[in-house]
């Protein structure tokens, strides 16, 4: 990959309580790829409302948290078949220091940028790299902080020579972003519920899993 497009969403709360286990999932595609992918999931989510007709989709959004378990599984076994790659870090909340809970903006983007690390560690050949975050997230994660970030992280930490663009779309607007919904949500059920019924279709692509923290997640 020269250009790699990522989005980005999330499952679970960071925040005490809520549920045990907090997942980001980031969908990795090749930009000449992009559009090919956005189809499919515009052409899986209208049939989906085709099956629903009477229900009110906010902003016209299929959100992965709205279908049945396995109406879920239904369109990820369909996106996977295009060319993605999946990455995530999953957070076991009852094993990370005090300290993560008190700015969710720093832990976010660290975690945040784990998952980069992982991506650029796979396309040592990327030359740039444009980042969609769901719109939502600006809730916890700090819009500036994250792109002044991950832009000394790359570029100065790093030293990669990498055209780094960070935006923050709705994502009513993104078939990408809606995507890593169902791709977050799925991992989520499959750490807070252990089901895997969504987790299972994606055998068939490439999965970078982090699990945080490391030493002492799922104790």
């Amino acid at each position: 990959m020269k250009e790699i497009d990522l989005f980005i969403d999330e499952s679970g709360n960071p925040g005490r309580g809520r549920g045990r286990y907090f997942t980001i999932a980031c969908v990795a595609v090749d930009s000449i790829n992009t559009k090919r992918v956005q189809r499919k999931m515009k052409k899986e989510t209208l049939k989906i409302k085709q099956n629903y007709p009477n229900k009110n989709w906010r902003n016209g959004e299929v959100k992965a948290a709205s279908l049945r378990k396995e109406e879920r599984a239904s369109l990820v076994s369909k996106i996977v078949q295009t060319p993605i790659s999946i990455y995530y870090i999953t957070i076991d909340k009852y094993n990370i220091r005090e300290v993560m809970f008190e700015d969710k903006s720093r832990s976010y983007n660290y975690w945040l940028k784990l998952i980069i690390d992982n991506v650029l560690a796979d396309n040592t050949d990327c030359l740039a790299m444009n980042i969609y975050i769901d719109n939502r997230n600006t809730k916890i994660a700090s819009v500036n902080s994250f792109d002044d970030y991950i832009h000394i992280h790359v570029q100065m930490e790093l030293v990669k020579d990498i055209n780094l663009n960070v935006k923050y779309l709705d994502s009513h607007k993104s078939f990408g972003i809606q995507i890593a919904d169902f791709i977050s949500n799925g991992i989520n059920l499959r750490f807070m519920n252990q089901n895997d019924i969504i987790y299972k279709e994606f055998n068939t692509i490439y999965v970078c899993a982090e699990c945080f923290p490391r030493k002492n997640f799922g104790k």
